[in-house]
Formats: structure tokens, C-alpha cells, sequence
């Protein structure tokens, strides 16, 4: 099952569930990955409705799935919802406030959640991959390379290492870790 589905609109994220219980009768996993900035550059010269775009997308993006989510989810007896986060939600960079704040801001969403709900069964967690190669990160990494302020050490990773943390955190036995941050970032985050 496809369905497009823009998260930054409640009434897309309802569609997009409603047809998903119709069709497999339950959700057991929420993988939140819509992610990106519509914002660079520093505050003073930002546009206030680039930012607000990065947030929406970024954070209530999140927000408006699990909200939309959870019922079906505990009425079925738990589940698991995965954050795609950032190492830019614990570490500044100038120039990148409105991603930076967002992805903060869905770290500690994160952990309040996971307070919220897993007393009815559901697991939340945050994954933090690092760099990914995908058509959105050639505008931002240099071939064969890093641009600072990343570790020497740091690589960009393929999308099939991310999915095999996704999916060990998917398929984890009920009552693991919530609240947690698992990363395959090779630095201190």
C-alpha cells in the first residue's frame, strides 16, 4: 500500500491512516521520516514562513502521525513509533537554527511521548542515522567527504544500514527501550 501524504496537513495524515486500517485492520509500526529545512542561513536574515515550513515538516509533521496513530495502536495493544532525528537536534550549527530547533524539539517529543504511552504498550524511540546518501544530502556533503563541522571519522551511510536499526528497533519484544536515542552517527552526539 502507497499513499501519498503531505504530514504537514492533519487532514493527509488522517486519509493516510484511515486507509492504512482499512486495509491491514491495525498499524503496529510509525516510522516518522519526513524530514528537510526550507530555511539556511542565520536568524537575523531568515524568512519567518521558511521557518515555519522547516518546523511543520520537522516536528508537527510527527506530531499530527502519532496523534493520528496512537488510538488504533493502543486499542490493539501497543506498538512502535520511530523518530528519524538528527544529530543537529543536540548539536548547534550556525546558519541551521530552524532545523536544528525542529530537530530538538522532536528529541524531547520523543521522550515525553514514550511517558505518555508506554503504559499501553507502545515504544517510542528516536533514531539518529547521521548522514544518509540520498538525492537530498549531494547538496549538502561533499563527494568523498565531509563538510565541517563532522568528524573525520563520520561516513555517509546507505539507506539499508538505517532500515536494519529501524527494523531491530521495530521488531524489539514489547516493554524494550522507549525514550531512547539509538544512533549510527561515528561521532559524540
Amino acid at each position: 500500500l502507497a499513499v501519498a501524504c503531505d504530514v504537514t496537513s492533519p487532514e493527509d495524515v488522517a486519509r493516510m491512516v484511515d486507509r492504512t486500517l482499512t486495509r491491514f485492520g491495525r498499524i503496529d509500526v510509525l516510522v516518522n521520516n519526513a524530514g528537510g529545512t526550507h530555511c539556511r542561513g542565520h536568524v537575523a536574515g531568515s524568512d519567518p514562513a521558511a521557518w515555519k515550513e522547516t518546523l511543520l515538516l520537522n516536528l508537527l509533521g510527527a506530531y499530527h502521525c502519532c496523534r493520528e496513530v496512537l488510538p488504533a495502536m493502543t486499542a490493539s495493544g501497543g506498538g512502535k513509533i520511530i523518530n528519524i532525528g538528527s544529530g543537529a537536534g543536540v548539536a548547534a550549527r550556525a546558519g541551521n537554527s530552524a532545523y536544528d530547533a525542529a530537530k530538538a524539539a522532536l528529541h524531547h517529543f520523543t521522550r515525553t511521548l514514550a511517558l505518555e504511552v508506554w503504559q499501553q504498550g507502545v515504544d517510542v524511540n528516536e533514531l539518529v542515522p547521521g548522514p544518509v546518501e540520498t538525492d537530498l544530502t549531494h547538496e549538502v556533503f561533499t563527494p568523498g567527504g565531509m563538510t565541517p563541522p563532522l568528524a573525520d571519522s563520520e561516513r555517509l551511510k546507505q539507506p539499508e544500514e538505517v532500515a536494519e536499526l529501524a527494523l531491530f528497533l521495530a521488531a524489539y519484544p514489547p516493554g524494550g527501550p522507549t525514550g531512547q536515542t539509538f544512533s549510527l552517527a561515528r561521532r559524540p552526539l
